[in-house]
Parts: C-alpha cells; sequence; structure tokens
C-alpha cells in the first residue's frame, strides 16, 4: 500500500502542480484510488478533466462551513454563522486557521475511506509552513476542547511515517534547493519524517554546440553535488522540452516510474 497522503511543496514556480497531477496519474494507473486536491488555490477542472485525474472541488470557506456544520449538528446555522461579521474578521486576521481546517477535512476523508489516496498539491514554501504551524499554535492557545480534540487526532495521523510523504520541488539553483533544505528541516521538526527533495528541471549533462547552454549545465551540475553530497536531493527529474501541458505531465508521469 502506498502512502496515505502525499503533501507537495516548495518555492513557486518550482513545479508543484505538474509534479502532483503526474504523481496523481501514476498512482491511478498503478490502480488506487486517487484523489488529486487544490491546496488554496484555484483547482484547473480542464486539465484535470483532459487528464482523468479525478479531484476534490472545495475551498478554504466550504471546509470550514462544512466543518462548523458537523460541529453544531446544523448546515443552515452553519452557512449563517460564516456570514457574520465575526467569522469574517476572524479568518481575515487568522488565515492559518482556515488552512488547518482544510487540512483537517482531507485527513477526515482519508480516516472515512481507508483505500483512498490524496495528493495535495500545497501552497508555496511559506503558506506550507503555517499551514502546519497553526495545528501547534491553536493547540496551544486553545489547550482543551473540540478543536485541540481534532488538532491531537491530526497530529496523530500525520505523525505516522506510513500515512504521510512530504515532497518538496527545487529547481537547479542555489536559492531553490537553500529554501528546499530548509523545509525540509522544517517538515522533519514537525513529526513528518518521511520528507523528500525531488530537483525538478535540471538539464542532464550533455555536450552542446552553444556555450551558454554549456555554462547552464555546469553551473547547474556544480550547485547539485553541493547538495547531494549533504544528502539533500532524494530524486531527480530533468528538464523536459515541451510547451504542452498535458505531455509534460505524462513525460513527467513516466519518469516517475520506479521512484514513488
Amino acid at each position: 500500500m502506498k502512502n496515505r497522503l502525499y503533501i507537495i511543496s516548495g518555492k513557486g514556480g518550482t513545479g508543484k502542480t505538474s509534479f502532483s497531477l503526474a504523481l496523481s496519474k501514476l498512482l491511478l494507473d498503478q490502480g488506487y484510488k486517487v484523489q488529486y486536491a487544490a491546496f488554496d488555490h484555484e483547482v484547473e477542472v480542464e486539465k484535470l478533466q483532459s487528464l482523468s485525474v479525478p479531484f476534490f472541488d472545495t475551498t478554504v470557506e466550504k471546509s470550514c462551513e462544512k466543518y462548523i456544520g458537523l460541529k453544531l449538528k446544523s448546515e443552515t446555522i452553519a452557512r449563517w454563522v460564516m456570514k457574520t461579521p465575526f467569522f469574517n474578521a476572524l479568518f481575515s486576521i487568522l488565515p492559518s486557521l482556515g488552512s488547518m481546517i482544510l487540512l483537517g477535512h482531507y485527513i477526515k476523508e482519508l480516516e472515512n475511506d481507508p483505500d483512498l489516496i490524496i495528493v495535495l498539491d500545497s501552497p508555496a514554501t511559506g503558506h506550507a509552513k503555517s499551514m502546519l504551524e497553526a495545528t501547534y499554535n491553536f493547540k496551544e492557545i486553545f489547550k482543551a476542547g473540540v478543536l485541540v480534540q481534532d488538532i491531537h487526532r491530526m497530529h496523530d495521523f500525520l505523525h505516522q511515517s506510513e500515512n504521510v510523504r512530504s515532497i518538496i520541488c527545487s529547481l537547479p539553483t542555489e536559492m531553490s534547493l537553500q529554501e528546499a533544505g530548509e523545509l525540509k528541516s522544517f517538515m522533519i521538526s514537525k513529526g513528518i519524517s518521511n520528507t523528500d527533495i525531488l530537483l525538478n528541471n535540471y538539464i542532464e549533462k550533455q555536450e552542446s554546440n552553444l556555450d551558454f547552454l554549456n555554462k547552464k549545465i555546469k553551473a547547474e551540475d556544480e550547485i547539485v553535488k553541493n547538495f547531494v553530497k549533504d544528502e539533500l536531493i532524494n530524486f531527480q527529474i530533468s528538464k523536459i522540452f515541451d510547451h504542452s501541458p498535458s505531455k509534460v505531465i505524462n513525460e513527467m508521469r513516466n519518469k516517475l516510474e520506479g521512484v514513488i
């Protein structure tokens, strides 16, 4: 059995969404029940439908409304509560509260369906950190109560390595790899020990007639060597020279065969 929840994160522009879709497609092809989830950003419905990848069509607001409805045992009251000035102000001041509830929503879906796997296309590094940090902060703030009980349940799920695998996407640049390394350390410090770094979009070593390309390859190779030496990079996907998103995702899916 594969891991239940894949958290895909990393610096913006490192290919998180393409990788998340490629991973979803690979797992589906292997016969698993998979759903893709875009965390706090709009789902690309047409792309997902063209790739035949099932997905969660939800938002932070919908998840919060559902959560409040379950606690109050009334969807009608939950809709009214969510429209009150107090809750609008609360979620504006504490956006991490909504993120935490959304994460809890996905974990609850996994608990309800033992066959389900979710590939979570999470936001960029800072937001991914605040999403996880919030579960600890709110546990300390409230100390006890229904919310804290739910946070303990989330932590019980997240801290089991067989449940969760965190994959951090990085480009072959010093800044991107440095940020990926810091995020990996953060994830491990929060109990998500099964964390890997994916080096994406690097140019495989080759001889070229173009001087600038040879310089780029050499520079990337030197940067990567330093990080591989520190055992930060777990696997790599070389640059895919194609402008068609679906072709890129399918080729990336093929490169993941036998790796994930």
